[in-house]
């Protein structure tokens, strides 16, 4: 039989408690584990706003579960949400059933827009019935390969359904390459051009780049900027991996370029394989929803896989101002927005 619980918002002076939790009941989370990338992911995040979006399950004083929401600020047409990214949920055993279910409430109730992802089939079943709209069938992998004469020939890395005469004339009108470990002072001007053009996306503005990537304290990311007459165009971050069986493996998380500029965003994206066959990798992968970017990921050779993540959102109440969020075409998320957790 359940002990008598009590659900609450987290204090700071509880994080220790809380990890002692899940050390002892879920001592195989090893990401989760880390309270440095913890900290920085809730304390450092500019939406936090001195709040921590965690709360607790309790008996008689102990911390039986937990559950978060990372706050991040989403456009939806012209206006500005606050949605929350639900994460790190854990409960034990013998409090399975309503007090989980209540935990998951009080969260969702948070913000009137949700978004889940990585989730399992047991989970989207769930969400489904809380009225979640199934992004999953969208979401896909796409991956190619990196021959190792890429460094030595810009065009090497490029395969698929052009011809390489074709290649080589359009190349050169792609413009400049920037690698960086900080996120470029251009960046702001060249959001500011983007966004008006998105329907719905998470708002990666510089504040927002420079915390997910720039102040990371877990992983080594780039910027990878491609400007034309001194004039930014589109960006991409990305990441190494590092040697598994299949050898190093780079990810593109981020791509951005004004909607319709196939030349730009399939410049920044040779820039990412020039970067990643440097580094040694032999593969690289991204992963995105229906849209034109997955033309220009197709024209420069990568192949389209089924996706493992889940990706699911929820919109509380009628408001018409949501409605578009409840069309799966109107989302384009990409790794970046997913790979928190």
């Amino acid at each position: 039989m359940t002990r008598p619980f009590s659900i609450s918002r987290m204090q700071e002076n509880e994080i220790n408690a809380l990890f002692a939790f899940r050390e002892q009941n879920f001592p195989n989370n090893s990401k989760q584990m880390d309270q440095g990338r913890w900290r920085w992911l809730y304390l450092q995040n500019p939406q936090t706003a001195g709040s921590l979006p965690v709360w607790l399950i309790k008996s008689e004083g102990e911390i039986v579960g937990s559950i978060a929401a990372v706050p991040t600020r989403v456009q939806v047409g012209k206006e500005s949400w606050c949605a929350s990214f639900g994460t790190d949920y854990y409960v034990h055993r013998n409090y399975l059933g309503l007090p989980a279910l209540r935990l998951l409430k009080t969260m969702l109730a948070e913000s009137s827009l949700n978004v889940g992802a990585n989730l399992s089939d047991s989970a989207r079943r769930l969400f489904g019935k809380l009225g979640y709209t199934d992004l999953g069938a969208r979401l896909v992998k796409l991956r190619t390969s990196i021959p190792c004469c890429a460094r030595r020939s810009r065009l090497a890395a490029l395969r698929g359904g052009v011809s390489e005469g074709l290649r080589r004339l359009v190349l050169p009108l792609f413009g400049d390459i920037e690698v960086s470990r900080e996120l470029p002072a251009s960046w702001q001007e060249l959001w500011e051009k983007i966004a008006p053009s998105l329907e719905v996306s998470v708002i990666k503005d510089a504040r927002y780049l420079t915390w997910r990537y720039q102040q990371s304290p877990v992983s080594d990311y780039r910027f990878i900027l491609l400007g034309r007459d001194g004039v930014p165009r589109s960006l991409a971050v990305v990441a190494t991996i590092g040697r598994q069986a299949g050898g190093r493996h780079g990810i593109i998380l981020e791509l951005l370029a004004r909607p319709g500029d196939f030349a730009s965003a399939c410049g920044v994206i040779h820039g990412c394989l020039d970067y990643f066959a440097g580094q040694g990798c032999q593969t690289c992968e991204t992963h995105l929803s229906e849209g034109w970017l997955r033309r220009c990921f197709a024209w420069m050779g990568f192949a389209k896989e089924p996706s493992p993540l889940g990706l699911m959102v929820l919109t509380a109440g009628d408001g018409r101002e949501l409605h578009r969020t409840r069309n799966p075409r109107s989302w384009a998320f990409a790794l970046g927005d997913t790979d928190r957790y």
